[in-house]
């Protein structure tokens, strides 16, 4: 059964995948999205791990991982050989200030890249705001979570209050 509807679900796109029992109750154990984590978006490719992107402000951010990096191996064992719950809750999510250290194929690079990324609370900032001028505010969501929108609200009344009024 479990077979089964992996198949129907794999088929629809690339970011949709079928959570087993396990996998479901560990995500609900994970306190509201801030575990100590890498801070990559990724999605299964083809027996590998493609980063979608690194969440800004985060280890995987800062150790200079890219979107579209393919990732092979986690520890030196092949993300293939690996379950969707070993991947994210064995080799991922772990203690912070332990180290992981991912293989990584990039376009345009002859050989694998070696990165050690430090494992650390991650504390997503799902707004970020900047001001251009005296009239224009760049206001960018890179995730949706649980205080997206409280926190796009706060931001649209800090700028809407700091522009001078029109007259």
């Amino acid at each position: 059964m479990d077979a089964a509807i992996k198949g129907m679900v794999g088929v629809l796109d690339s970011q949709s995948s079928y959570l087993d029992w396990r996998l479901f109750r560990d995500l609900q154990i994970v306190p509201h999205g801030i575990p100590a984590g890498l801070g990559i978006e990724t999605i299964p490719d083809e027996g590998r791990v493609k980063v979608v992107a690194p969440i800004d402000d985060t280890p995987g951010a800062r150790a200079g991982v890219r979107p579209n990096d393919i990732i092979t191996h986690i520890d030196g064992v092949s993300v293939e050989k690996l379950t969707p719950h070993e991947l994210f809750f064995e080799k991922t999510l772990g203690q912070v200030d332990t180290t992981v250290r991912l293989t990584i194929l990039r376009k345009g690079e002859d050989k694998p890249l070696e990165l050690t990324l430090v494992r650390k609370m991650l504390r997503f900032n799902s707004v970020h705001v900047r001001r251009d001028g005296d009239d224009i505010c760049y206001i960018r969501m890179p995730l949706l979570n649980e205080w997206t929108m409280p926190a796009f609200g706060k931001a649209a009344r800090e700028m809407s209050a700091s522009f001078p009024p029109k007259r």
